[in-house]
């Protein structure tokens, strides 16, 4: 945007002072000439100190061009003024171009002062406040000896704006200065505090009149209290405008205070402090208007100053009037009605916190119905006036129920029953209807109206038997009866446990359902036909029975088809009922379609496939049909299985797994190669792989397996993996022959040194003998422990795998390994998870894993060090491991080595031999789990293992 000033269009304008335009004029035309007249450009030094000297009144006078020293004072002034400090520049084309800087820029608007020099200062002017700035720049071209004050908003470099206050002169025909010079400062706390304050101030509900008492210096002892402000409040509560009344006394502003003793008050109050307030002044001033009460609360501000709120209350003390007026008779009705009637009053500064609530009233029929007297009872808490589970019953309808009332400030009634407490220990059974109370909106109490229902229980009581008796009967026949309002809504009052099992549905979840959202539409349809055909007799309450087609609607999406006799039951209180007995026909159904299914394409598909296959209800696991393979491997016939269950069959060696079916159905739509066991019809047991999708009948839910005989290869399985032991040990061998070699030729050394020495063993050094002889001992210590752990990774000992706490694990290595750890200087520190689950594991094999793993973390440390042992729970990929780590301070692994980390025979340690952790690998692969490191060279490494809570593979 170009904030440049257009001069045509600023002569345009009907808002810009006639004189103002001249000067303009005079001044632009002049421009060149007085370019040509002024002399070479001064230096900035010169600049700043023309500036200070003309603020320090010395205008009109040229200065002596000043020594160094002064010319670096004046500089280090400007660069250090609190106050922001610019020269601008106009120009014909209307720019306001910075010619110079102060550095208190920088603390204000975040800029340096090069990086604004000889810019626009239009465009860092806020868009709103821009006009007002140029009107102020014209009026000093127009006015140069004039000041002009002026407040905007400058664009600081972060983005947003500052409020600034600023004081511009014209040094335009100063040949030093040549330019407009604006001092200006940040105001933009002291702006907001004024809004606040006057946000405040004005948002107030509340009058509020600000007074200033202003002492007399020539009569000490007489003081005035003058107005200095009024809010928005206090001109529509007195319905008069303050504006004319401002910078008046008290007394001129507000006559009828004169007779009173509020000037007074009001005065010490300001002087000395303090606060007054009175529930009622009595104002009438004839000549504003003004006749009503006033609420008045004042205190002191600030020195000299106090402040006056105030709130009309007429129309509440002529509320109350009317009140206490009706209150005779309210009160001759309410105590002389056979109905107990009380308030109670709620919590004025929490309604909503019903554990407050007082009894503020009670009717003389207290005395009937509990058999207290009204001030026995008024004694009482709530609590004790119902028994403990009314009480409660009450109290979980009020936080109901109330809070939505309090928000829309209704008095709708509450109904409700409870248990009056009776003086003689008994109780009397009641309704409640409690209604909210208001006082000019604000919720005071609560209007109970307790009636007793005796009679009413009674009543109520044979019913619910009369209903027991019919429910009992309902239940006992094991059909879906039902019973409902015939109504336009059919709304339910009555289903036995089978009419839920129909649908899915729980008791909850049933009564809330309407007719029409319950059965198809063709079934609504039929009802409705035989609504209409007997409608005769039942106006004429005649007996009235039909059996039609139902057809529910299933919770989980199919539908239910049934054969309903529908009868109506007629009422003394005139209300007419459905009554329904459904009975479930999908079998029958499915026996008729089962026919349906025999078409020639599925037939040669299904039962000639070489898989066993079978199709069975997804609900009950009833199979619908199975083919030829089926009948052959697992040898039952067609006939034998249809209609029954895997578990009336036994298929499953482990019935559990057909609920995991079923749930990996729900949960991806389809089951891929699951593992199970097959009970044949001799008792045989077949290991097969197991393959179901879901797929619709009928539009019934059904699930069509696979399954392939794995049998013969999982017996296979001991052989292959004993093909792959001795593979392995093949491809060891050559390893472990150089291992030996090597361990040989260093006792070989040993023995041959010996020899050769076997003549002068008198005579030679027995610490000579002894190294010799340390050859030998070294070498059989490491072949002993080499063929040991050779010995563990070619055979493993059969141990039971029992419930193992890793914890327990690890503190049993550490044991082991705690002396030697010590004596190497070597510091362990452990963390365990707390309540960690035991796992299923061979604890011997563990224990090895962990042994190895610390020595070689303990191997790894060079001189003193720690070692961090860690055992915790963690879940990856929807699966619970346990997981041990060993991490060290060591030297590290070098990267090229990693590959090799578990590869027998590659070791970096002088004296390894490389075994130790492919034998941990194998343990804890064998268990199910994994192990992994990470390493850094000079840092350490850190070794973890994970096994799963499922158990053994």
């Amino acid at each position: 945007m170009d904030n440049s000033l257009d001069l045509e269009s600023i002569l345009s304008r009907s808002d810009v002072p006639e004189d103002v335009k001249d000067k303009l004029l005079r001044l632009y035309s002049e421009n060149e000439q007085l370019k040509q007249q002024s002399g070479p450009a001064d230096s900035l030094m010169q600049k700043i100190y023309r500036l200070f000297s003309i603020f320090k009144g010395i205008a009109g006078k040229k200065p002596e061009i000043p020594d160094v020293l002064d010319i670096e004072v004046y500089k280090k002034l400007t660069e250090n003024m609190y106050d922001g400090m610019l020269i601008i520049q106009p120009s014909i084309t209307g720019r306001a171009d910075m010619a110079y800087l102060g550095g208190a820029i920088e603390r204000i608007l975040g800029y340096q002062p090069e990086e604004l020099k000889g810019r626009n200062a239009l465009d860092f002017i806020h868009p709103d406040d821009r006009m007002d700035s140029i009107m102020a720049m014209m009026t000093s071209l127009a006015y140069p000896e004039k000041p002009i004050h002026h407040q905007f908003r400058g664009l600081h470099k972060e983005g947003h704006y500052v409020e600034l206050e600023g004081e511009g002169r014209n040094f335009l025909d100063d040949l030093h200065i040549k330019g407009i010079a604006v001092n200006f400062r940040d105001v933009t706390e002291q702006t907001l505090s004024r809004k606040r304050y006057e946000s405040i101030v004005n948002c107030s509900p509340r009058g509020m009149h600000i007074y200033e008492l202003v002492h007399n210096p020539d009569d000490p002892e007489n003081t005035k209290l003058f107005l200095r402000h009024a809010n928005t409040s206090a001109d529509r509560i007195l319905g008069i405008q303050h504006a004319g009344l401002i910078g008046k006394t008290i007394e001129e502003a507000f006559p009828p205070l004169i007779n009173t003793e509020v000037p007074e008050l009001y005065k010490k109050l300001a002087l000395s402090g303090g606060e007054w307030s009175t529930e009622q002044i009595n104002y009438q001033d004839e000549h504003k208007g003004i006749d009503s009460a006033y609420e008045v609360v004042a205190f002191y501000l600030f020195k000299n100053h106090m402040v006056a709120t105030f709130t009309d209350i007429k129309e509440r003390l002529q509320r109350n009037y009317e009140l206490r007026k009706s209150e005779a008779l309210h009160r001759f009705l309410v105590e002389n009605t056979s109905d107990m009637i009380s308030s109670v009053a709620l919590d004025p500064y929490d309604p909503g916190d019903f554990t407050k609530m007082k009894v503020a009233f009670i009717s003389p029929s207290v005395e009937r119905l509990r058999g207290f007297t009204i001030e026995e009872a008024m004694a009482q808490d709530i609590t004790d006036m119902f028994s403990p589970e009314s009480y409660m019953g009450l109290m979980r309808t009020f936080i109901e129920k109330f809070p939505e009332l309090l928000a829309q400030k209704s008095t709708d009634p509450v109904i409700t029953s409870a248990e009056l407490t009776r003086k003689d220990g008994g109780y009397t059974p009641v309704e409640i209807v409690v209604r909210l109370f208001y006082d000019n909106e604000k919720p005071i109490a609560l209007l109970v109206n307790t009636r007793e229902i005796i009679e009413r229980v009674e009543a109520e009581k044979k019913l619910r038997e009369s209903e027991e008796l019919f429910r009992t009967v309902a239940d006992v026949l094991g059909h879906g009866v039902w019973v409902r309002r015939l109504d336009d809504k059919f709304s339910g009052v009555y289903f036995s446990p089978s009419s839920y099992e129909l649908r899915g549905l729980s008791p909850e979840e049933i009564k809330d359902h309407d007719l029409w959202d319950v059965v198809t539409k063709e079934s609504l349809d039929n009802l409705l036909k035989i609504y209409e055909t007997e409608k005769p007799k039942i106006l004429l309450k005649e007996p009235v029975k039909k059996t039609v087609r139902m057809d529910y609607y299933h919770k989980d999406g199919h539908i239910v088809p049934t054969l309903t006799t529908i009868s109506v039951l007629y009422r003394d209180d005139g209300m007419n009922y459905i009554v329904g007995v459904s009975t479930d026909i999908t079998e029958r159904l499915n026996d008729q379609k089962e026919l349906e299914m025999s078409n020639d394409k599925f037939m040669k598909i299904f039962y000639n496939n070489p898989s066993v296959m079978a199709i069975s209800s997804i609900e009950d696991g009833r199979f619908i049909d199975i083919n030829s393979a089926f009948e052959e491997k697992i040898g039952y016939k067609r006939l034998s299985v249809v209609g029954m269950t895997s578990a009336d069959l036994g298929l499953f060696k482990d019935y559990d797994k057909r609920a995991e079916i079923i749930k990996e159905l729900n949960d991806t739509g389809t089951v891929n190669e699951k593992e199970v066991n097959i009970i044949r019809a001799d008792g045989s047991i077949i290991n097969a792989l197991f393959y179901a999708t879901k797929i619709i009948i009928d539009g019934k839910d059904c699930l069509l397996t696979v399954m392939s005989d794995i049998t013969n290869t999982k017996n296979l399985e001991p052989t292959l993996r004993m093909m792959d032991r001795q593979a392995e040990m093949g491809a060891l061998a050559g390893a472990a022959a150089h291992e030996m070699n090597n361990t040989l030729a260093e006792m070989m050394g040993g023995i041959e040194l010996l020899g050769m020495s076997v003549d002068r063993l008198k005579n030679m050094d027995p610490e000579q003998i002894k190294t010799y002889l340390g050859y030998l001992q070294r070498g059989a210590d490491r072949s002993r422990q080499f063929t040991r752990q050779l010995l563990d990774l070619a055979r493993k000992e059969e141990e039971i795998p029992y419930l193992n706490g890793l914890d327990a694990v690890a503190d049993d290595a550490l044991t082991f390994l705690a002396k030697k750890m010590a004596q190497n200087g070597v510091t362990i520190t452990k963390k365990y998870e707390p309540n960690m689950q035991p796992i299923l594991a061979k604890h011997r094999e563990l224990r090895q894993v962990m042994i190895n793993l610390i020595m070689n973390a303990g191997d790894a440390i060079s001189d003193k060090g720690d070692i961090y042992l860690r055992v915790y729970k963690m879940t990856e990929e929807g699966k619970n491991y346990a997981v041990l780590e060993v991490q060290d301070t060591g030297k590290g692994i070098p990267p090229e080595f990693y590959s090799k980390v578990f590869t027998p025979f590659e070791t970096t340690k002088q004296d390894g031999n490389g075994i130790g952790l492919k034998i941990c690998k194998d343990i804890i692969e064998e268990h199910g789990g994994r192990i992994s490191f990470t390493s850094e060279l000079g840092v350490g490494s850190t070794f973890k293992f994970k096994i799963p809570y499922e158990g053994r593979r």
